[in-house]
């Protein structure tokens, strides 16, 4: 491109993954697939190409659940330990609405069969040096009241932070496991 060898963004989705971790490689395909720098029929064509290169085995597995709807690292690095402790798999990004149809918000994960939904906050929703960014206590606020109207709804919500979705991955995993199992049946009209 204008005279600089470069790869195509499948292909360096593809060689990243091939020397990182599972989470890292679903956080950088998720960011591709998020930003249109490839599609999913590119990634498993560029993975095609590659079979039999080392690490390749495992960049199929893990680019077969990419996602372009997750919205942060941290979500796709949730998934990630999800998916290392056979956790169900969860859909990400659903608009909840009320009993009028208005909407309530959009979750970051939703186990639909369990009634639970799982909210993986990153510090950087809290900061208060981003610009436009609204006091701290109104956006804590926000969050309760929206927690509180989802509760009422029905569901269960977990939240996590870096330090749950990385360093303690199995306490996590207990503790969605655990919501999974004192949660109500489905919620009607989902």
């Amino acid at each position: 491109m204008n005279g600089v060898r470069s790869v195509t963004g499948a292909r360096a989705v593809i060689d990243e993954g091939r020397h990182t971790s599972p989470a890292y490689q679903l956080a950088v395909a998720d960011s591709a697939l998020r930003l249109q720098r490839t599609a999913p029929a590119e990634l498993d064509e560029v993975v095609t190409h590659c079979t039999g290169w080392p690490g390749i085995r495992a960049v199929r597995r893990t680019i077969s659940h990419a996602d372009g709807r997750r919205q942060s690292v941290l979500e796709s690095v949730s998934y990630a330990a999800f998916l290392e402790f056979g956790l169900p798999l969860p859909e990400c990004q659903v608009p909840i609405v009320d009993d009028w149809n208005d909407l309530i918000g959009i979750v970051d994960f939703l186990w639909r069969d369990h009634g639970v939904i799982g909210e993986a906050d990153g510090a950087m929703k809290y900061r208060d040096d981003l610009p436009g960014a609204q006091p701290r206590e109104t956006r804590l606020l926000a969050e309760k009241r929206r927690q509180e109207l989802l509760e009422r709804r029905g569901f269960v919500v977990v939240r996590w932070d870096w330090r749950d979705a990385t360093v303690d991955k199995a306490d996590l995993v207990r503790r969605l496991e655990a919501a999974m199992r004192r949660s109500r049946q489905p919620i009607p009209g989902l």
